[in-house]
């Protein structure tokens, strides 16, 4: 457990856990993304790629792959925190397990064994939680829209977040503050409540879980300098 903070603390300001979005349809099974990018030119010999198991995502409306998935908002590449093209991601279930950057040339084979490793268990987030996609929070929180936040005031990371949650919290946006110890924004609600991090399962903070109508909509552990845009546009997104 000891080292397991350590590290969370070294590591911080990188994503250790995160899944996508419900309401993209993928959050159940097996999925491989790749995102792509205009006048990226080890982007481009994947276009000829041709029936195989990936989603090719990217901002443009449009964009010579298939199959091809525009990304409006950013709101995919930002919540699986995506800087490079092409980047290959695999999920099972929504959340990462997997992930590949830079060059890349995927070969059905290979395609099939990470499936396959996916699907037998073999691959997983770098922590994984006791959430899924779309189960229902506790009690306290079952008709709750909008961001929890899990923190406490000695975590250095909490503290470069704490201005973006005060901005958040004066937007109106409805956010809670879940700590363990210390005090959390003024201009925020929030409230002392160590059982609900094991409730949750909480591996380090701060981690960020988004609710709609008491259901776990995305989950993300780990520092964000973006986290005003993506709660933005998770705020704004249309579940369909």
């Amino acid at each position: 457990m000891l080292l397991r903070w350590l590290l969370f603390v070294m590591l911080g300001s990188f994503g250790v856990a995160q899944s996508v979005p419900i309401g993209y349809g993928l959050e159940e099974g097996t999925q491989i993304l790749v995102f792509v990018a205009p006048n990226c030119a080890p982007c481009e010999s994947l276009a000829a790629l041709k029936d195989f198991p990936i989603t090719f995502v990217g901002r443009a409306e449009q964009m010579p792959y298939n199959p091809y998935r525009q990304d409006k908002g950013d709101l995919l590449a930002r919540a699986l925190r995506i800087h490079t093209a092409p980047t290959l991601v695999v999920l099972k279930d929504g959340w990462e397990v997997k992930r590949i950057t830079g060059k890349i040339n995927p070969t059905p084979k290979t395609l099939g064994l990470l499936i396959d490793a996916a699907e037998a268990g073999l691959l997983s987030p770098q922590y994984a939680m006791p959430l899924a996609l779309g189960q229902p929070a506790p009690a306290l929180y079952q008709d709750f829209t909008g961001l929890l936040i899990f923190g406490y005031e000695g975590c250095s990371w909490c503290q470069r977040e704490k201005d973006t949650w005060a901005r958040l919290c004066q937007q109106s946006v409805r956010l809670k503050i879940i700590y363990s110890e210390g005090k959390w924004p003024e201009a925020c609600k929030g409230e002392l409540n160590t059982a609900l991090f094991s409730t949750f399962g909480i591996p380090g903070t701060p981690t960020h879980v988004y609710l709609r109508e008491g259901r776990v909509v995305w989950v993300d552990v780990g520092y964000r300098s973006d986290l005003e845009e993506v709660v933005q546009a998770l705020g704004a997104m249309e579940v369909k």
